[in-house]
């Protein structure tokens, strides 16, 4: 891996006076180029009554500017030859566009355009209610998103951090474009923009575009003038911090066969010491779908043993399992999810695993399965980690979020010096500052029968500190 990391290209930023922070990762040659705008803005930065605004926005961006119709948008980016999307997260919305290395002003352009000069027509507003509806509907449709919301909720029922990305209906029903104007002119200021280039890309150029392209954006600052006020980051967080709560919820669906939960403790944020440990542990507990299962023998120990687990008719009782190790800016969620047959005669033994790979830093950190699980997860994060290098989209979402989250790039030398730090004891630490009397949160959706029968909630909290396996 030594030889790859001397191949990696350096890191340049540049902050302009505005407070926009230009990044690029030059690589001489590359035909092709991604430009990505990242912005600290996303659900937790909502109110209760303006959430859904960070996603409706991303909707609406593409509908049409001051200087480009909807069909002029899109066919300019057509012929191109380029791509342009968006995405939002909890803490971040991503406009990213890729295409040839000679397209980089243009894409630039493109992205200052659908992010700083977006129309928020009225009409457009009314047609993608009935589409951010119809979104809303097909992701309660799947479990695994029914249960992270809910785990979300649960978790930090007392801070936006709960919030759920796409917001409630009545939210998405009642939202205006003097709504999301106003979320706008808050939230999308230029010291909460990361410009980031990878490729094809020549860092002076992309901070001249940006100067050029995005003088328009404003700085942080009070109420004034009969503009809202715009707070930095650090503000906006300490106005609305996370508090993770232990909890537990439970939605009962008994026309699903099945029963899927998620157990989690409070994680480390993006710039705690304990993030690392946390993220070889989760590697280490790893994932399970008997599809992708080829061969179980080399899958996680817990993998393994919930391959064990079969239904009355032969097949998998436990149909998916991940784990998580998700890092926000002042806290994070680590944990578990499975969904599995809703009988006492498996649910129960997949709960009783899913706790034991929980606490199996705490009390069996140094046996030779716990040791051999950590030297695997340490080399798959590394070879995760540089494989995020054959895709421009990928570097420069990578760059972004970490001048957003740290406020610098993390060289992957610095990465994997990290993990390398990261040994049986000092994983036992962190496992046990984490679970070690310390109340979990769970949601759990589908047929929860068994599961309110045997796994009640001091239950799973015995299981996380009390008892050894």
């Amino acid at each position: 891996m030594t030889e790859s990391l001397a191949r990696i290209p350096a890191t340049r930023v540049t902050e302009l006076p505005s407070g926009l922070r230009v990044a690029t990762e030059t690589h001489p040659g590359a035909a092709t180029a991604a430009v990505t705008l990242l912005l600290d803005s996303g659900s937790r930065y909502e109110s209760a009554a303006s959430n859904g605004a960070a996603h409706f926005l991303e909707h609406l961006s593409f509908k049409g500017t001051s200087r480009r119709t909807r069909d002029a948008l899109e066919r300019e980016v057509e012929d191109r030859g380029a791509h342009l999307n968006a995405y939002t997260t909890r803490e971040h919305t991503v406009y990213f566009a890729q295409g040839g290395a000679a397209q980089v002003p243009a894409l630039v352009d493109l992205l200052a355009d659908v992010t700083l000069s977006s129309v928020l027509d009225a009409g457009a507003v009314e047609r993608e209610r009935g589409v951010i509806a119809q979104e809303a509907a097909e992701v309660h449709k799947v479990p695994e998103e029914v249960v992270l919301d809910q785990l979300h909720a649960t978790a930090f029922q007392r801070s936006p951090l709960g919030h759920t990305i796409l917001g409630p209906a009545d939210n998405v029903a009642r939202m205006t474009r003097e709504h999301l104007l106003d979320y706008v002119q808050t939230h999308y200021t230029a010291p909460r923009m990361v410009l980031v280039g990878a490729g094809g890309v020549d860092h002076d150029e992309l901070v001249k575009l940006a100067e050029k392209h995005f003088a328009s954006a404003p700085g942080c600052g009070p109420a004034k003038d009969g503009v809202p006020a715009r707070p930095t980051t650090a503000e906006a967080l300490a106005a609305a911090p996370a508090r993770f709560v232990g909890s537990d919820v439970r939605i009962r669906e008994p026309s699903d066969k099945r029963c899927h939960v998620a157990i989690a403790f409070e994680g480390a944020s993006h710039t705690s010491a304990d993030l690392p440990a946390l993220q070889l542990w989760q590697r280490a507990i790893g994932e399970y779908s008997p599809a992708a299962s080829t061969d179980n023998h080399r899958g996680s120990p817990l993998a393994r043993r919930l391959a064990g687990l079969v239904s009355a008719d032969g097949s998998p009782a436990v149909d998916q399992m991940f784990s998580f190790a998700t890092p926000y800016a002042d806290t994070g969620l680590f944990g578990v999810y499975l969904s599995c047959d809703a009988d006492e005669e498996r649910l129960y033994p997949a709960m009783v695993q899913a706790m034991r790979e929980l606490t199996r830093p705490v009390y069996e950190s140094d046996t030779p399965e716990s040791l051999d699980a950590l030297t695997r997860a340490r080399q798959s994060l590394k070879s995760a980690s540089l494989a995020t290098q054959a895709s421009f989209a990928s570097i420069a979402s990578e760059i972004g979020t970490q001048l957003l989250t740290l406020g610098r790039r993390v060289t992957r030398e610095e990465q994997f010096a990290r993990w390398d730090a990261v040994d049986a004891r000092a994983l036992a630490d962190v496992a046990e500052r984490t679970v070690v009397d310390r109340d979990p949160a769970l949601a759990a959706f589908g047929e929860t029968f068994y599961l309110n029968r045997y796994c009640d909630y001091n239950w799973v909290r015995r299981r996380s500190y009390r008892q050894r396996f």
